[in-house]
């Protein structure tokens, strides 16, 4: 079997945040784990806030730029003059659907979708919702081929090695996170925090006596306010960490988090971390309503509804009772332990070693 070739289609931007293209990286580094005989390319738009330097130097993975108007034919030239054949093209971006992947069935022979919303037809061989709802198993009942095959619930969620790992370790040592006395607070609105909220999280914890807590603040890589939040945090002797690749270590030492909906929500309920979650984007309103309704997270609401006197008394909730968060904690373990059966990955290695397209098989 000679080399095979992965496209992953994603963007990333001060608006649209850095989720998706953090989540192809992870899955792109758990297929490099996988076979060695593969190799995988981006494709992204050149768009504020992007991150295609970070991963051409952090993953050293090259990244073929597309520009928003160029349409599917012009993309499958540029394709074509790079690469003789496509096994696998994984597609993250809302904004693509089955008319667009039609397209590419020209070039691609399997199609993996990564999705969030059950909003619009799919032209896809697997695919892939990470996130909890109500409605899971059904959601894209009408949306998806038959031949399709659903990878569906918060089991399936793509973790770094690092929060496997310290998972693991966690469950050696028999460690619980039960809380007795609430001072360890991390402040953390995912890569870009379009909507400001670290500052207003800052503002409450500031009304509060916040001398008696020990505060950290991880600012994203592409948050637009992060001079002002670091001299903010300078001033007031708060710790700020940017572009952190502990982040589950920081988690393990943390009694409850301040922070948006999303991928590091997930990432908090798998190691049982309580979180008073924010709703900063659409995509996140029904996941983390339906997260909060199991119990597994507080959910704060909307963004614009959500002021610095809501967040005081949740705090104050949370440290007056610590029972509630060892509850919220037991819970997330629960609720990450939900999906349909199979593993992604065995998928990705069958149909990039398979001599064809799996849609015909």
């Amino acid at each position: 079997m000679g080399t095979r070739t992965i496209l992953i289609r994603a963007d990333a931007s001060v608006n649209i945040g850095t989720g998706h293209i953090m989540r192809c990286l992870t899955l792109a580094e758990q297929i490099r784990s996988m076979t060695q005989n593969v190799e995988i390319c981006f494709i992204c738009q050149r768009l504020e806030g992007n991150l295609i330097t970070y991963i051409q130097n952090q993953y050293n993975i090259p990244v073929l730029e597309v520009h928003g108007d160029d349409n599917p034919e012009q993309l499958i030239h540029k394709i074509i003059k790079n690469y003789s054949a496509v096994d696998l093209l994984i597609v993250d971006h809302y904004q693509l659907d089955s008319i667009w992947h039609k397209k590419m069935r020209d070039i691609a022979k399997n199609i993996l979708v990564i999705d969030d919303l059950s909003n619009r037809e799919l032209e896809c061989d697997a695919l892939l919702d990470q996130n909890y709802n109500e409605n899971m198993f059904n959601r894209y009942k009408h949306f998806v081929p038959e031949h399709c095959r659903l990878f569906i619930g918060p089991k399936h969620l793509l973790l770094r090695n690092e929060f496997l790992e310290t998972k693991a370790k966690a469950r050696l040592v028999g460690q619980t996170k039960e809380i007795l006395n609430l001072t360890k607070i991390l402040i953390f609105y995912g890569g870009s925090d379009p909507t400001n909220e670290t500052e207003k999280a800052l503002e409450a914890l500031m009304l509060l006596k916040w001398q008696s807590f020990k505060i950290k603040v991880i600012v994203g890589i592409t948050n637009p306010k992060s001079h002002d939040i670091k001299s903010f945090c300078k001033s007031h002797n708060i710790e700020v960490l940017q572009n952190v690749s502990n982040m589950a270590e920081i988690l393990m030492d943390i009694d409850i988090v301040l922070g948006s909906g999303g991928v590091s929500m997930w990432e908090r309920c798998y190691l049982g971390i309580p979180t008073i979650t924010t709703i900063v984007a659409e995509n996140q309103r029904q996941t983390t309503i339906a997260a909060s309704a199991f119990g597994a997270v507080w959910n704060a609401g909307w963004h614009e509804e959500v002021q610095v006197d809501n967040l005081v008394e949740l705090i104050q909730t949370a440290v007056s009772q610590p029972e509630e968060l060892h509850r919220m904690a037991k819970l997330s373990f629960e609720l990450m332990q939900l999906g349909t059966e199979g593993k992604l990955l065995e998928w990705i290695n069958e149909v990039v070693t398979y001599e064809g397209n799996t849609h015909s098989k």
